[in-house]
């Protein structure tokens, strides 16, 4: 999985960056195909912003919070809301798997408990 880390409008401290990075490693436990994550944390008057992109085969998904005190509340936030994105992308192409399996077998589709 390829990263990238960007900061706009303040200089990154070493706290930030592994915070950040060690989030965007996380995010292969909730699926393991993703092509690359690149995470845009920004500063604008007062207000700490974060913006994740998840790029994963034929989608993009985009998450961002912003925070007007920590900047890892804002991190953390936009983490959250890329998981939960994943998540539902991956029921998304699972689904979509056992909708194809079951037309070319000629079945029902399987049921997954959960």
């Amino acid at each position: 999985m390829k990263t990238s880390l960007t900061a706009r409008h303040f200089n990154m401290s070493d706290n930030v960056r592994n915070h950040a990075i060690d989030s965007m490693a996380g995010l292969e436990k909730y699926f393991n195909r993703i092509i690359g994550v690149q995470m845009v944390l920004s500063k604008e008057k007062e207000r700490w912003g974060a913006e994740v992109i998840v790029g994963v085969p034929g989608e993009t998904l985009t998450a961002e919070s912003q925070d007007d005190d920590l900047l890892f509340s804002a991190i953390d936030d936009a983490m959250a809301k890329a998981q939960r994105q994943l998540e539902k992308y991956k029921s998304k192409v699972k689904h979509e798997k056992d909708r194809r399996e079951a037309k070319q077998y000629g079945s029902e589709p399987r049921k997954r408990r959960h």
